[in-house]
């Protein structure tokens, strides 16, 4: 499993001793195959538990973003340090393409995806091709890291 496919089935719960997968995986849409909770067809592992395989999907969706900065415009229109405004019923509001963050508007960047990749003294080397930009965390406590 890379974090990456389109519908994952393995829950990352396992059922070796009972034969049964926790309730909270999702009761009837989780089978035990050889020891590991899977989902069933129609269904994908998300967080853990199976959701149905349309909800699934829609994570790829745009999601539509705030677009009020919360000030109002003045006789002169919206100030320019809230970026990309426009006039609406005396508000500042952003412009189509643009999302209100912090009450300023910022260009829309769509929805990111990302791979989670373990790195232990196991598997130093990280896995994949080169990447160009990344966030390494380790630990916690006082070897903790964060980048």
């Amino acid at each position: 499993h890379t974090g990456l496919e389109r519908c994952p089935m393995d829950t990352g719960g396992t059922c070796f001793s009972t034969g049964m997968c926790d309730v909270f995986r999702r009761g009837l849409a989780v089978r035990c195959e050889r020891g590991r909770c899977r989902c069933k067809p129609g269904f994908c592992n998300l967080h853990g538990a199976c959701k149905s395989q349309a909800s699934f999907d829609d994570r790829s969706k745009p999601r539509p973003c705030p677009s009020f900065t919360g000030e109002s415009s003045g006789p002169l229109g919206c100030s320019p340090v809230f970026g990309a405004t426009r006039r609406f019923l005396g508000l500042c509001v952003c412009k189509p393409g643009y999302c209100s963050v912090q009450g300023v508007c910022r260009k829309n960047m769509g929805n990111f995806k990302a791979k989670v990749a373990p790195i232990t003294q196991a598997g130093a080397d990280f896995p994949g091709p080169r990447v160009t930009t990344g966030m390494a965390m380790s630990g916690g406590g006082s070897r903790a890291l964060a980048m």
